[in-house]
């Protein structure tokens, strides 16, 4: 086969780079690389929003009640298999954002456990949300085990697969308060700042998926940002009222 001419070689050379300038921003940074470093920084917001909660468990340990612990430990176990599937597919922009929120959970369980103890694991903490967080946090090693030492040829790609369900598991976790609050007419067991932060995350981390053709990514951020525009509404609904206890009833009662 002929070569092309030397002009017709110099012109689809001078093309191409004139293409991969243009998907170029100011400073040298592809659209690319910028949006996974926004889904990378929301997704941290994300997973520091029961941060606060926590801070309240600790001034006012009473307030244990009101956080979920099905929020915490669905976190937990979705970072911990997310960190594992990015580190032995590879899928470098998985694993910052999830390795962090591996260790606030851990922060999080750990205080609110604490607390739990101290109180006499009183429901919602009692001996059913131990178990779960004891299983959550075995799975986590077995799979980093599984994929460590390939187990099985295809042993990261199941890691996805489960990324995937577990993922969903934790954006659809407050919902698991869902009958409280038609219950209460009170959207306070529903974390707010968690939910905003959830809908923006998995905005972003939708179109990271879509931009890789990864479905294990794309897919339960897809169902995340409907998810939490479902919690969201609720929230708006019923809004976060005080529920009075029945000493309170009582006395406004007298």
């Amino acid at each position: 086969m002929a070569s092309s001419p030397p002009a017709l070689s110099e012109s689809l050379a001078g093309l191409e780079l004139l293409q991969s300038s243009a998907s170029l921003l100011p400073g040298g940074m592809t659209p690319d690389f910028l949006l996974e470093s926004v889904a990378t920084l929301l997704a941290i917001f994300f997973l520091s929003s029961p941060l606060k909660q926590v801070q309240e468990v600790h001034r006012e340990p009473a307030r244990l009640s009101e956080v979920n612990p099905m929020n915490l430990i669905s976190m937990y176990g979705n970072c911990s298999v997310q960190v594992a599937y990015g580190l032995f597919l590879p899928m470098p922009p998985v694993v910052p954002a999830n390795l962090f929120g591996s260790a606030a959970c851990i922060y999080y369980l750990s205080s609110c456990w604490w607390h739990a103890w101290r109180q006499g694991g009183r429901s919602p903490w009692d001996k059913a949300a131990a178990a779960t967080t004891a299983g959550a946090v075995a799975a986590s090693l077995l799979a980093f085990l599984y994929a460590g030492l390939q187990l099985h040829v295809r042993a990261a790609e199941h890691l996805g697969s489960a990324a995937l369900v577990l993922n969903v598991a934790m954006f659809a976790s407050p919902l698991t308060a869902l009958r409280q609050v038609f219950r209460d007419r009170s959207s306070r067991s529903l974390p707010f700042l968690q939910c905003i932060m959830g809908f923006l995350c998995c905005s972003c981390w939708l179109g990271v998926g879509l931009r890789r053709q990864s479905a294990p990514i794309w897919v339960p951020n897809l169902i995340g940002v409907l998810l939490s525009m479902l919690q969201l509404g609720l929230i708006f609904h019923f809004p976060a009222a005080k529920i009075k206890t029945k000493d309170e009833v009582q006395l406004a009662e007298l």
